[in-house]
């Protein structure tokens, strides 16, 4: 099925949902017929065997009360109706929403037609009481099927003006019995179409109050994922904030795949925040979280924004190799950007930044050891004359210089 959630609508739209003739708003119309058009389809087809049964059934009540024309009756009834009802229902679930609407107006009002024939031609002596299925076919069409409102209006006015007309052309009938006639198809019509307004009403509402509702419920998912995002991510840089950082480590510590830890933090930072002061400082973090994520982009790697001047990367790996070139790309990629640093006092112009990595041991389920871990590794690259990495455990440390 077609998914219209883009076309959900609120409360607040200025145009109606339903105008007076009980139709949709033209986009929520494609929502209705999508979520209940196979359902309309089924109920149909149920509606028009049943109908067809007590149609035929009517001949009969013709044998009784129409003898002079029954054998039309049957023709017309067994090899012309029947069988254009029975082809339209085969084809029913293949027609466009609008058409198969019109089809049903059409075949409801082809029966109608068939039985004011019926009434006019007959000669019999209780021909006159065959104006009983009249108001049955208004019943059927109004109040069984139902017809939408907009076309059981039509319905209505067609029938009414056709068996008016039908009864004052009837030959033989009394004028009291005319005007009795005219009376009762009237009281008919008025009580089917009031019941397929209260019907077709009811269904209208019930859909508008069922598609509102889940509007607010989407607009409230909606809201919560975009304050639970808000909450998840660091303001400044747009990467994911410690408190994401730290269900990410949850998960990926969890699952028992090797990981690398990497503990990133910027040279200097105070010194530059002095300097230039704390806007330049928002900016070049804002720029290192800019290379962080580029440079971990189709690599699975979290980066995030640990605080301060320092940032966090979670490498879902186990290869030393892969490690170091992600931690050495984390390093020449920031001094790269050729941010000016006039606060530095050991003769590098630039930012730069400093990287401690840890290899999450085997069995190992305690993030912060890990992350302690890669602090250490950190202290030491920062020791050993920042703008480099240091890949290690408590044995083995190992440096590379960035440049």
């Amino acid at each position: 099925m077609q998914d219209f959630s883009t076309a959900r609508m609120s409360e607040a739209q200025p145009a109606p949902l339903v105008d007076r003739l009980l139709r949709f708003d033209p986009v929520l119309e494609q929502c209705h017929e999508a979520e209940t058009g196979r359902e309309r389809v089924a109920n149909l087809r149920e509606t028009f065997w049943l109908g067809l049964v007590l149609f035929n059934a009517h001949n009969i009540t013709n044998a009784v009360l129409v003898p002079d024309v029954l054998g039309f009756a049957v023709v017309l009834r067994l090899l012309v109706v029947t069988p254009v009802i029975v082809a339209a229902l085969i084809c029913m679930d293949r027609m466009p929403p609008a058409f198969r609407e019109r089809a049903i107006l059409l075949l409801v009002g082809s029966a109608f037609v068939m039985e004011i024939v019926l009434f006019l031609t007959t000669r019999s002596e209780f021909g006159a009481y065959a104006f009983n299925e009249f108001t049955l076919t208004l019943i059927y069409g109004n109040m069984l099927l139902p017809l939408r409102f907009r076309f059981a209006i039509v319905f209505t006015a067609a029938a009414l003006t056709l068996t008016t007309l039908a009864v004052c052309l009837k030959p033989g009938l009394d004028e009291a019995l005319r005007f009795a006639f005219v009376v009762q198809i009237a009281m008919a019509c008025i009580i089917s179409l009031y019941a397929n307004f209260k019907v077709e009403r009811r269904r209208c509402r019930d859909y508008v109050v069922a598609h509102l509702a889940l509007a607010r419920a989407e607009q409230a998912d909606s809201a919560k994922q975009q304050f639970q995002d808000q909450s998840r991510t660091d303001p400044l840089t747009g990467l994911p904030n410690r408190r994401a950082l730290d269900e990410h480590l949850r998960t990926a510590f969890a699952d028992g795949q090797p990981l690398a830890v990497m503990m990133i933090d910027i040279d200097h930072f105070k010194p530059f925040n002095d300097t230039l002061g704390h806007q330049a400082g928002d900016a070049c973090l804002t720029s290192v979280g800019v290379v962080l994520a580029t440079a971990a982009k189709h690599r699975d790697v979290l980066c995030a924004r640990f605080g301060g001047e320092e940032f966090t990367a979670v490498f879902r790996s186990g290869d030393r190799d892969a490690i170091q070139r992600l931690a050495d790309a984390f390093v020449r990629t920031i001094a790269f950007l050729q941010i000016a640093h006039p606060g530095r006092s050991d003769g590098i112009g630039v930012v730069t930044a400093s990287v401690g990595v840890a290899l999450k041991p085997e069995g190992q389920t305690d993030p912060q050891a890990v992350l302690a871990a890669a602090d250490r590794a950190l202290y030491r690259a920062k020791s050993r004359g920042r703008n480099c990495y240091v890949l290690g455990d408590e044995a083995r440390p190992v440096q590379v210089a960035a440049a």
